[in-house]
């Protein structure tokens, strides 16, 4: 078992790269990975990633894919590399903008082939990144007056569930 340092700002957490990298979303803007094959404690991130301006709230991580969405009201691509796991993975140069309100929520398939954001602002996305450095936005969901606070795709990326707040 791995466990990250104490951190009152970890908002999720996603496996990548076959269980070999932990990557943490953050409430100081940004995205920590760390070496779960480290032994002992691990006292420090392998990397910091920067690419959002507010809170990171959520992760998800498919193949060499990381996906992170947060109150900046985007959600940004990373590729990470195989053959080197422990080096700063490629931002992928253009945000995703789908939402109004911050992403509270992602989801990748196992192939990193399909990607659903879940939003504050009662908006789901479903975006086709077959070319990664061109995502293309498939379908959005509206449920107006709702915040989604989980989202999951089935692994054929045909069938979605959201879950919204409850008041």
């Amino acid at each position: 078992m791995f466990a990250a340092p104490d951190s009152t700002g970890v908002n999720s957490v996603a496996f990548a790269l076959d269980g070999r990298i932990l990557a943490t979303a953050e409430s100081d803007r940004t995205v920590r990975l760390w070496n779960t094959y480290s032994r002992g404690t691990v006292r420090s991130p392998l990397q910091e990633l920067s690419g959002h301006t507010a809170i990171v709230n959520a992760v998800a991580a498919a193949g060499t894919l990381l996906a992170t969405g947060g109150q900046d009201d985007t959600v940004r691509l990373w590729r990470l590399d195989p053959a080197q796991p422990y080096q700063r993975p490629t931002l992928l140069p253009r945000p995703m903008r789908s939402h109004s309100g911050h992403i509270v929520a992602l989801h990748l398939t196992a192939g990193g082939r399909t990607l659903l954001s879940a939003g504050q602002d009662g908006t789901a996305a479903l975006w086709n990144l077959t070319r990664q450095d061109q995502p293309v936005l498939r379908d959005t969901l509206r449920s107006p007056g709702e915040t989604f606070t989980s989202a999951a795709l089935s692994a054929d990326a045909k069938h979605a569930a959201y879950v919204p707040t409850c008041e």
